[in-house]
């Protein structure tokens, strides 16, 4: 079976359209919109999300991640870019830096994926133990389980 340009092009934009409302801008927390980027004459130009107040191409983190981040931020005083001097733009690289960890470690624990948030929540047993180092016959496992989240 052949997929036609415009039926991954609706696939795309449809999850784009959903990803809009449960993310935001990893960046100032904004709403994001969906913007055509390069403008063509074929059904399948690009199109993606975007930040208007960053006015950056972004394709968010879940909102709840960004409070998080925000709130660790500025509670904690955290910051990895010490050399630069103290601006909007400065927080704004901390609490992305932030909102890219958390999210990197909630979707590597299965607590969300390509639709946000999971419910209920598939935590591979693996995962919770101390050692992430596997052997082959527990890798096994863990990929019979449907776990396996390699990309093919």
């Amino acid at each position: 079976m052949t997929i036609r340009n415009e039926e991954i092009f609706d696939t795309r934009l449809s999850r784009l359209n959903q990803r809009k409302t449960y993310c935001c801008c990893k960046y100032c927390g904004s709403a994001l919109e969906i913007r055509r980027i390069a403008y063509s004459n074929h059904d399948d130009a690009r199109v993606e999300l975007y930040c208007p107040q960053c006015e950056k191409i972004e394709f968010g983190v879940e909102k709840e991640i960004y409070a998080v981040a925000e709130y660790y931020v500025d509670e904690l005083e955290f910051d990895i870019f010490d050399e630069l001097d103290n601006s909007l733009l400065k927080k704004q690289m901390n609490i992305a830096k932030v909102a890219e960890i958390i999210s990197w470690g909630f979707v590597n624990l299965g607590y969300v994926n390509e639709f946000g948030f999971c419910y209920p929540v598939k935590t591979p047993d693996l995962l919770l133990h101390e050692s992430l180092h596997l052997k082959m016959q527990e890798w096994e496992k863990y990929k019979q389980e449907g776990f396996d989240d390699t990309i093919d």
